[in-house]
């Protein structure tokens, strides 16, 4: 089955652009909206997918009566209705969804999940992108924003903020030119944030968080839902949600040489899934194996399905759009409180409480209170509070704001229902999903991708942790299991397995109590 790319608009690129774009060169688009979609998305796409080997045909005229085509949202022609052929595939860009189109390519991640019969397709990364010069060490002076102004929060464009920066923090702001958007060799710092509002910005890309990454540079975000969706805020970006937070930010990477290694190293890490060369393999299986098979289903319906079909596509479309004019127009929402949920019986006890608040020594572990409550709900709101978020310790429901618990399943379940003002955020930690949680957060980066409407949060470490004393050397003799023994293979609790590799290898084993959890040395 053929696939065309539908390419209408012209003049389409020079012969020495399309040369040097497959080189790996920079090269430049125009500033017009829909010509630089038409080209990022469309002819960039389709130039390197033929340089490739795929076979796939551009059209300039007007659609084949058959096979599949990929065209630009805002550019589709009219003849493109559903339920007729051909197998039409939209690509959405910055504009609204076609609703004439079979299937849907989008370039956030969350919006993919969000719309139906929709696909994620990252943005190509910047060609020719030079990386930060590894010369300038641990200089961090230049604060640089890759992209059109219009996408830049107005606040930070200002003449005081620039000020300021200079003045406090001896950090220059640069509104990078078009023909420099690759260049990030003197470049310490990336900024994009849209706004500060609490917007998701649906129809945007993460493309200048993967362009960061991909130049070793710290990149500071808004809001937006594609940062949140491929990246993990606090380990390889961070969020800003007003000035002074941003300015605050920027404080920390100035003073704080490891933060800024942490995230360029995540980042990197990160990264690999948005290469050119990634993107370029993710549209290659596309092209040859996603797109015809869903073509050939799509061949096999009858008429009748055909129809429902683009019926139920359509209404679903119009209730999107209207959502989607609601969440950008709508005003920012009054900040909720935010309540962590403990049961009397749990709290810790007297001691416990004045020996942490006094930052002593303490075991997570304490006779008949649940280890798991103590170290996800006392000790996260406590550090919270110490750390100057607002936030509150409560042992019964409240009327409204965001209620976060361990224990839900210890709450009736009428109750529950009945909290239409809560939103419900269930900490999962070793148990099931609550299934009247609004959100969950679990440890485990896996389970994260399975469960619905859920967030990855790592456990706490140890609190107070002595690390291995450096004067044992090369020394290699002890070997400790530092947890619950429930939670060890009953094969390395046996006497037998002490036994054998204290005769063979000379080497001690032991299981920790609760006591010395927090002992390394």
């Amino acid at each position: 089955m053929q696939t065309f790319f539908y390419i209408t608009q012209e003049p389409l690129p020079s012969e020495q652009w399309s040369q040097d774009l497959i080189a790996g060169k920079p090269v430049q688009v125009a500033a017009n909206e829909t010509r630089s979609s038409l080209i990022n998305w469309m002819y960039q796409t389709w130039a390197l997918l033929v340089a490739s080997g795929i076979n796939c045909c551009a059209i300039i005229d007007k659609p084949p009566a058959d096979g599949i085509v990929i065209a630009l949202s805002r550019t589709a022609s009219d003849s493109l209705e559903m339920p007729d052929q051909p197998y039409f595939i939209d690509i959405v860009a910055d504009h609204q969804p076609h609703p004439a189109a079979h299937l849907h390519l989008v370039q956030n991640r969350a919006y993919a999940k969000r719309l139906p019969n929709a696909l994620f397709m990252p943005h190509w990364t910047q060609p020719g992108l030079l990386p930060r010069d590894p010369q300038r060490g641990d200089r961090f002076e230049n604060l640089c924003f890759y992209g059109h102004p219009k996408n830049l929060a107005r606040e930070l464009q200002s003449v005081e903020w620039r000020q300021r920066l200079q003045n406090e923090l001896g950090i220059q702001f640069h509104l990078q030119p078009i023909d420099q958007w690759h260049d990030y060799s003197q470049t310490d710092c990336v900024i994009a944030i849209r706004d500060f509002s609490t917007s998701p910005h649906w129809n945007k890309p993460a493309t200048k968080l993967y362009n960061a990454w991909l130049a070793g540079v710290p990149f500071i975000g808004g809001s937006d839902s594609a940062y949140a969706a491929d990246g993990i805020a606090g380990l390889d970006y961070l969020v800003a949600t007003s000035p002074e937070e941003t300015f605050e930010h920027l404080r920390h990477l100035k003073e704080n040489k490891s933060l800024r290694a942490q995230l360029v190293s995540h980042g990197h890490i990160a990264a690999e899934e948005f290469s050119r060369e990634a993107i370029l393999q993710r549209w290659k299986s596309f092209i040859e194996k996603t797109a015809p098979s869903l073509a050939h289903q799509w061949a096999e319906k009858r008429a009748r399905q055909r129809s429902l079909f683009a019926r139920r596509q359509k209404r679903k479309l119009f209730l999107e759009r209207y959502c989607w004019d609601n969440i950008f127009n709508s005003p920012p929402p009054l900040p909720l409180e935010i309540n962590f949920h403990i049961n009397k019986e749990y709290l810790p006890g007297p001691e416990w409480l004045k020996a942490w608040e006094e930052e002593k020594l303490v075991s997570l572990e304490e006779p008949g209170k649940c280890v798991t409550t103590h170290s996800w709900i006392y000790q996260t709101w406590s550090r919270l509070r110490k750390s100057g978020i607002h936030c509150h310790l409560i042992h019964n429901i409240p009327l409204s704001g965001i209620f976060i618990s361990f224990g839900l399943q210890s709450i009736p379940a009428s109750q529950l229902l009945n909290s239409r003002n809560l939103f419900l955020v269930d900490i999962v930690a070793h148990g099931n999903p609550h299934p009247h949680a609004h959100f969950h957060i679990v440890h485990n980066k896996r389970h994260a991708r399975q469960l619905p409407r859920s967030l990855f949060m790592p456990h706490w470490p140890q609190p107070y942790l002595t690390p291995r004393d450096p004067k044992r050397g090369d020394l290699f003799e002890n070997i400790c299991f530092l947890g619950d023994p429930r939670q060890l293979a009953p094969e390395f609790t046996s006497p037998s397995w002490s036994e054998r590799l204290e005769s063979e290898l000379q080497l001690h084993f032991q299981i920790r109590n609760s006591d010395r959890w927090h002992d390394y040395s």
